[in-house]
């Protein structure tokens, strides 16, 4: 006995899943009370961000 035939419209419905969104790097987010927001991500060391603070707190 040959095996039933399913019309193309009986198909079982393809559920479409939506692409992941980009992955966000883990951020820092300081505030100072200088009132400046700085957000570091993992791409910037301690020296850099060192130069950056002292380039923000001034002479």
């Amino acid at each position: 006995m040959p095996a039933p035939q399913v019309a193309d419209d009986q198909a079982a419905p393809v559920m479409e899943v939506p692409p992941k969104p980009p992955a966000v790097p883990s951020l820092i987010e300081v505030e100072l009370p200088i009132g400046v927001r700085l957000r570091v991500g993992p791409d910037v060391d301690g020296p850099a961000l060192r130069r950056v603070l002292a380039a923000l707190a001034g002479p």
